[in-house]
C-alpha cells in the first residue's frame, strides 16, 4: 500500500492516515475528542471495515499497512501499557479477512501477517515469547524478540520469504542476535 496525503478537510472528517492499492482508498480514522488510546475506524473506500480500541504509539495505531493475498491486512497497537516507543511492550493484534488475527488462531499479540501458497503466518507469542505461526501451528524456536519493522539508524532484516518457501529473519534471545532460516514447506 502506497502513502497518501490529507487534506484539511480529511482532518477536519477525522481521518488520520491513507493508504492507496490500486483503486482502493484505506484511511484510518477517529472521532474528535477521543486521546490517544481511543476507538478508531478503518475505512475502506469510505465504508467503514472495522472499528477497535487503539493506541497511537509512537507512529501512529496502525503500525503495517499491507496486502496479504489480495486482501487489506493492519497490524494495530492495542496497547502500550508501560513506554509507548518501546515497541517490545506493546500489544498488537491484525485484522485480515473480516476478523482479528487473535481470535481466530487464539494467539496474543500477532505481527507481521504473510502468506505462502495460499497458507497464512505471523509472529506471535507462544509461551511469552516471540515465534513464528504458519498454517494453524507455532514452526519455530521462540525468541525474546523477532524483528518486524526498523526505526531510525537500527536495520534489522525484516521477515522475507522467498520463492523455495525459506523464510528469513532476525530475532533476538537473550544478548545473542541470531539471523534465522525456516522452511515453509517442509512437507516436502
Amino acid at each position: 500500500m502506497s502513502f497518501s496525503e490529507i487534506s484539511l478537510k480529511d482532518i477536519k472528517e477525522g481521518i488520520i492516515e491513507r493508504r492507496i492499492w490500486g483503486n482502493d482508498r484505506y484511511e484510518l480514522a477517529q472521532q474528535s475528542g477521543e486521546g490517544v488510546l481511543g476507538r478508531y475506524k478503518m475505512l475502506e473506500n469510505g465504508n467503514l471495515i472495522f472499528e477497535h480500541k487503539m493506541n497511537f504509539g509512537s507512529d501512529g495505531p496502525i503500525s503495517d499497512w499491507r496486502m496479504v493475498n489480495g486482501k487489506p491486512a493492519f497490524t494495530f497497537r492495542t496497547s502500550c501499557p508501560t513506554d509507548i516507543g518501546n515497541k517490545s511492550v506493546c500489544n498488537f493484534d491484525i485484522w485480515y479477512d473480516g476478523t482479528l488475527i487473535s481470535e481466530k488462531y487464539a494467539v496474543k499479540n500477532p505481527q507481521y501477517l504473510f502468506a505462502y501458497k495460499g497458507k497464512i503466518g505471523f509472529v506471535a507469542l507462544n509461551k511469552g515469547l516471540e515465534a513464528i505461526f504458519y498454517d494453524g501451528k507455532f514452526i519455530t524456536p521462540t525468541f525474546d524478540f523477532i524483528w518486524t519493522h526498523n526505526c531510525c539508524s537500527y536495520i534489522e532484516i525484516l521477515p522475507t520469504i522467498f520463492e523455495n518457501g525459506t523464510l528469513l529473519f532476525y530475532a533476538k534471545r537473550g544478548e545473542t542476535t541470531y539471523l534465522v532460516e525456516t522452511l515453509l514447506n517442509n512437507d516436502k
